[in-house]
């Protein structure tokens, strides 16, 4: 195989692990805004119920 092609390979590899990882925390980001979002509205839908 060519030096060039080892390097584009190693470019693809990383640039694939860079999105891959920047998915993975957004997935995590979103998850956590969800989370937060369903702990606010508990304790006013509890208020509501008395």
């Amino acid at each position: 195989m060519s030096p060039q092609r080892t390097e584009a390979r190693w470019q693809v590899g990383l640039i694939g692990g860079v999105g891959a990882a920047i998915m993975l925390a957004g997935g995590a980001l979103l998850m956590l805004s969800r989370r937060r979002k369903v702990v606010l509205v508990t304790p006013t839908d509890e208020r509501t119920e008395d």
